[in-house]
């Protein structure tokens, strides 16, 4: 069964994994803001990362023979056992975990907003209106606690 593991954990680094869900996330995270109130365009965000995960990981699984029914029960027994590696047991969890994913998305617009300010003030140094608005959005997002997620990063 650790072989079972260190393949999930494989697959979690693969180009076939990242790439796919990194656009997911780059091209969505926009949505996600400092409110708190989460809203529909967020949660069919959410459903729709859940159904790119779960497909990815059935067609990973599928190249080992590995059916659905026997990952959950692996999953089942080795997160008991201690078998599961703590970081994939993490990964896998949240993606069923709307506030999960909300901070992830959240800290992950964070992130993006500050590679804007620094490309903003490398080409334009005296532009303090984008960079203003820019620096609160990322302030704000340290401030709520969002580099906790670290697991995303």
């Amino acid at each position: 069964s650790y072989w079972l593991s260190d393949y999930v954990l494989g697959i979690l680094k693969s180009p076939t994994w990242l790439v796919p869900t990194m656009d997911f996330i780059d091209q969505k995270a926009i949505l996600f803001d400092e409110t708190e109130e989460s809203t529909h365009e967020q949660m069919q965000c959410h459903r729709d990362f859940q159904e790119l995960v779960t497909s990815l990981f059935l067609a990973h699984l599928a190249e080992v023979s590995i059916s659905e029914e026997q990952f959950e029960a692996f999953m089942e027994v080795g997160l008991s056992s201690g078998a599961v590696h703590r970081a994939l047991a993490e990964q896998l969890l949240s993606v069923d975990d709307f506030l999960s994913f909300k901070a992830m998305m959240c800290k992950h617009n964070a992130d993006l907003c500050r590679e804007v300010v620094t490309v903003e003030e490398a080409v334009d140094p005296t532009s303090p209106a984008l960079s203003g608005l820019v620096s609160d959005v990322v302030r704000s997002s340290l401030e709520s606690g969002l580099d906790e997620w670290q697991l995303y990063d």
